[in-house]
């Protein structure tokens, strides 16, 4: 979730804190991974029973990749109260100000693609 780069800028308490958030941030996405594998195991594509339809294998399919692709956000979204003053205290941090990063959008716009980028 962070960088241990910044370990310096936290406490024992605030370390402890992030360690918890961590902790449930990774239960969340083992869930979420669970749910893609156990939507994953009713996906029939022989053998299927008499009168299934295929939208309902294809919404199996979709579902699961949606569930896989995405078992992270709902971590991050729920925990996200709990460490959003930590995180600006990083982005803020002399760190950050030394690469020429005064706020989050700016480490935002350094981070996008230039418009001359080729691939």
């Amino acid at each position: 979730m962070h960088s241990r780069k910044f370990d310096n800028l936290y406490t024992g308490e605030e370390k402890a804190l992030l360690e918890s958030l961590e902790q449930r941030q990774f239960a969340s996405s083992l869930v979420m991974k669970g749910v893609s594998v156990f939507l994953l195991m009713h996906l029939r594509l022989t053998w299927r029973p008499v009168g299934r339809p295929w939208l309902f294998d294809f919404g199996l399919l979709y579902f699961s990749a949606y569930a896989f692709l995405g078992s992270n956000i709902p971590g991050v979204w729920r925990t996200w109260p709990e460490y959003k003053h930590l995180a600006k205290r990083m982005f803020e941090s002399e760190k950050m100000r030394k690469r020429g990063i005064r706020s989050q959008t700016d480490f935002l716009n350094e981070s996008r693609l230039k418009p001359d980028f080729k691939a």
